[in-house]
């Protein structure tokens, strides 16, 4: 009988690889349709690319002929108040200062941190830098009480205190 059970599970064996192989064999039939779809869809672009990218290389001041392709994101310049940002950077409440002194107005802690690390102001290694400034200004706000730098005026929105109590915000030369 040990001869019946070999051969049983040799045969179960050969039935598993080759229900097996055709699996992974029409997983690789659809991967080449795909991969060939996609070519298509490449060869279609290229056929539009080609004859605007001869178009833009025959005007020599045509905006984009010489701008290589990238695929990291465009930084927007620095905003005009922020030109000369700090030699070294500022900690994340003496940034958010900087930013709402500057905007006049209050913003929401994205618009902060947008404008902050726009400006070099300041720098983050968090996975969400949105998050540190809003946990710090809040944190700043908690701890230093009626003597803050800061107003919650909103949900997420912020402000600077409308007092001269706070030499950080009146000592400093006008940033107009």
């Amino acid at each position: 009988m040990p001869n019946a059970d070999a051969q049983g599970w040799e045969a179960g064996f050969r039935k598993l690889a080759a229900d097996t192989l055709r699996a992974q064999r029409a997983q690789r039939d659809a991967l080449n349709q795909q991969i060939a779809a996609l070519k298509a869809q490449r060869d279609a672009l290229d056929s539009l690319i080609e004859p605007l990218e001869k178009a833009l290389a025959s005007t020599p001041d045509a905006p984009g002929a010489e701008e290589p392709p990238t695929d990291r994101p465009v930084r927007e310049p620095a905003e005009p108040y922020l030109e000369q940002s700090p030699k070294q950077p500022l900690g994340a409440v003496d940034a958010a200062v900087a930013v709402l002194r500057a905007a006049g107005e209050p913003l929401h802690f994205s618009a902060i941190t947008e404008r902050a690390l726009n400006a070099d102001l300041w720098r983050s290694n968090a996975i969400n830098p949105k998050n540190s400034i809003k946990g710090a200004l809040n944190n700043h706000i908690r701890k230093a009480g009626a003597a803050s730098k800061f107003r919650r005026v909103g949900p997420g929105m912020f402000a600077l205190q409308e007092t001269s109590d706070h030499p950080s915000l009146t000592d400093h030369p006008d940033t107009t």
